[in-house]
């Protein structure tokens, strides 16, 4: 997983979680809050189609409802806590 995560495009000419999290939120990954590790998960299956709500600065319906299932998801299997749930 971490060498997927290293090399995996996140967007156009945007590849590993490095890039990712500084090009999206201007953090390392290590400093990203569950919202935006979602994001990042949420991006992962087509990133150049999922990105859109980012460029627009607006969540698509899509976007929202996927994001809220992967934090219930996190929190379901107590990868975060109920305080970063809330």
């Amino acid at each position: 997983l971490e060498r997927y995560l290293n090399v995996v495009e996140f967007g156009p000419e945007i590849y590993g979680i490095k890039a990712a999290a500084d090009f999206y939120f201007q953090k390392s990954p290590a400093q990203l809050d569950v919202i935006e590790s979602a994001w990042m998960a949420f991006l992962l299956p087509s990133p150049d189609k999922y990105s859109v709500s980012f460029y627009k600065r607006n969540l698509t319906p899509f976007a929202r409802k996927r994001l809220r299932e992967i934090v219930q998801r996190l929190y379901q299997y107590s990868r975060i806590g109920a305080e970063d749930y809330e």
